[in-house]
């Protein structure tokens, strides 16, 4: 949805370089956001993309743990800043939490490929583990961080309960309607 304050070709620069800015919003007076709304999450996972990037350049066996630890560092040092500043109200948000836990289950998982047995085993709980957090993550309203651990546990239980068997098509139904609400709900 584009703003109702009007874009000029600095708004549509930055917008198409994923360049944080304030501009007016729908919702509220001011936003960081582009020009067309849903994109904002577009530009956490550009700026990821390229501290991922860096990270494979230092270390391409640590990328993970750099990656994660520049994560949370922007995430702080946009906590403890107070500026009036777009980037730093972007750096703020805990979305970076996200990239930190899917960086952790990329390890579990890894570590758990062998482990078929004791997947055998858990699979009850970690069953049990994911109806919870799918149930807690979609009934009321939460902060940021909380919904941050209870997808980190969800992803992370249905990865492992699921390695070798085919996605449920409940999933893949679920993930598309996702998909097209992400592109349909601002408007």
């Amino acid at each position: 949805a584009f703003s109702e304050s009007s874009a000029d070709i600095g708004s549509l620069i930055k917008s198409m370089l994923f360049i944080p800015y304030f501009r007016g919003g729908l919702k509220t007076s001011v936003v960081t956001r582009p020009i067309v709304g849903p994109a904002w999450t577009l530009t956490f996972d550009i700026w990821f993309m390229i501290v991922f990037a860096v990270s494979m350049k230092i270390s391409h066996k640590w990328r993970g743990l750099i990656s994660g630890i520049v994560c949370f560092f922007l995430m702080m040092i946009g906590k403890i800043l107070n500026f009036d500043l777009a980037i730093i109200n972007m750096l703020e948000k805990s979305f970076w939490l996200n990239f930190i836990f899917g960086i952790i289950v990329f390890y579990i998982w890894k570590n758990m490929q062998n482990k078929t047995e004791l997947k055998k085993k858990l699979s009850p709980i970690l069953i049990a583990i994911a109806v919870l957090s799918f149930l807690t993550l979609y009934i009321g309203s939460k902060p940021l961080e909380l919904c941050s651990v209870l997808s980190f546990v969800l992803l992370l239980s249905v990865l492992l309960v699921m390695e070798d068997k085919p996605v449920p098509s409940f999933f893949i139904t679920f993930g598309n309607m996702s998909y097209s609400f992400y592109l349909t709900h601002y408007y």
